[in-house]
């Protein structure tokens, strides 16, 4: 095995320049791989960051203005009230929590908090919330404390804060669970930090929806507020929605026909919708990197049969000193893997470093997402590259160990 080895390697090397011009091609393809299903992972990990602060099975009811009914418009009032009533009285709803959302100036309030942008007043996202919504939104805290009962119960100025608030407010590295913030003039507590990774939660800061009424503005008067549904079978999804539209319009006198009086929008239809988009994504990715490797297997098969045409002199003296087909057989193939395997090698080191290289562009790009390299993708790459070497190196092979030795002798 080590004498076919050597020869394998000797063959190899007197055609050094050819051989490393062939194994661009697996070089190439295996990066490609590599590098295409980094940026499709790092979408879907976007992706799921993006849905982490919704909660599955998540049903969310938005109110317009008003409504038409026998021809007369009418004023449409939201009504917080509505939740405990669909909790209460509809089959299939495990929790109703109602939040009302607005965009507001912020900056520390306190000196001893102010931070390097401590002078900047920046617009960030305020969620006024009640208390199921902390649990249909599976809110996360990384410092300090969420709400308590009697922050709700007495509307105390407190608030939880994104992630990305607290940096843009504070710096990377400080911890402002104590301090005081102004929002649009009026100062708050920070009593707790959500965790980094919240979805659009990290570009927001969470208050008891009792402190917003109580000091920003009175129910009615601003904002948007709307319901989050949290059903307690997903596969029930169109009997319930259809159900709470009937219960709605009857408690608000609208027509439940009128789809534009309270839109429904489903979270958990989206999110598996975006899921089945990135999947897709990941096996175009995965396709045309393979297809790509399978040009470079194309490249390594014509050389491979180049070098069997160009050494039937070497072949056949092997034959007349006693070589067996096998043995023939098993040089030219080693010698096609050899070129994968090492090209292959070369392709992931080159793959993994330009996916490293471009997770310095989500920083300047913010949109853009951080490749992932997973170990699934390193295995299929491997795996790939490894059949490719296999079945580039068989037919040549095969076409060197069926030459007889008497008229390969006679080549000139």
């Amino acid at each position: 095995m080590w004498e076919t080895l050597s020869l394998s390697v000797g063959g190899l090397l007197r055609k050094s320049l050819r051989a490393f011009l062939t194994m661009f091609g697996i070089v190439w393809g295996i990066a490609s791989v590599i590098i295409l299903v980094a940026i499709f992972e790092g979408f879907r990990a976007q992706n799921e960051q993006h849905w982490a602060g919704i909660g599955a099975s998540t049903v969310l009811l938005r109110y317009s203005d008003s409504f038409t009914y026998d021809g007369v418009k009418y004023p449409l009032q939201p009504d917080p009230a509505d939740a405990q009533f669909l909790e209460d009285y509809c089959p299939n709803v495990d929790l109703v929590g109602y939040e009302l959302s607005e965009w507001m100036e912020m900056q520390p309030a306190s000196s001893t908090g102010a931070g390097r942008n401590a002078a900047e007043a920046k617009w960030f996202g305020v969620r006024a919330i009640s208390p199921s919504i902390e649990v249909i939104r599976e809110v996360k805290i990384a410092a300090g404390r969420s709400f308590s009962p009697v922050d709700y119960d007495q509307a105390n100025k407190v608030i939880v804060m994104g992630s990305r608030v607290r940096k843009e407010l504070y710096g990377d590295e400080a911890n402002p669970v104590g301090e005081l913030v102004s929002l649009s003039g009026r100062s708050f507590e920070i009593v707790g930090l959500l965790e980094e990774g919240s979805g659009f939660l990290d570009w927001h800061v969470l208050m008891p929806y009792t402190a917003y009424e109580k000091n920003i503005r009175p129910a009615g008067t601003g904002g948007n507020l709307n319901l989050m549904v949290k059903l307690a079978d997903a596969e029930k999804y169109d009997e319930t929605v259809t159900r709470i539209k009937h219960m709605l319009a009857a408690r608000h006198g609208y027509d439940p026909s009128d789809e534009s009086v309270i839109r429904v929008q489903d979270f958990a239809r989206w999110r598996e919708e975006g899921r089945t988009m990135i999947v897709m994504m990941l096996i175009v990715a995965y396709f045309v990197g393979i297809m790509t490797l399978a040009i470079g297997a194309v490249g390594v098969m014509n050389i491979m049969l180049v070098n069997v045409r160009e050494r039937r002199r070497e072949i056949g003296l092997r034959k007349a000193l006693g070589a067996t087909p096998r043995s023939i057989q098993l040089q030219f193939l080693l010698e096609a893997l050899l070129l994968t395997s090492v090209g292959g090698a070369a392709g992931l080191g080159l793959g993994m470093t330009v996916a490293g290289l471009m997770k310095t562009i989500p920083q300047r790009v913010e949109q853009f997402p951080e490749p992932v390299v997973t170990v699934t993708m390193l295995v299929v790459a491997v795996v790939v590259n490894l059949i490719v070497g296999i079945i580039a190196g068989t037919y040549p092979a095969r076409q060197a160990a069926a030459l007889d030795p008497i008229v390969a002798l006679r080549d000139e």
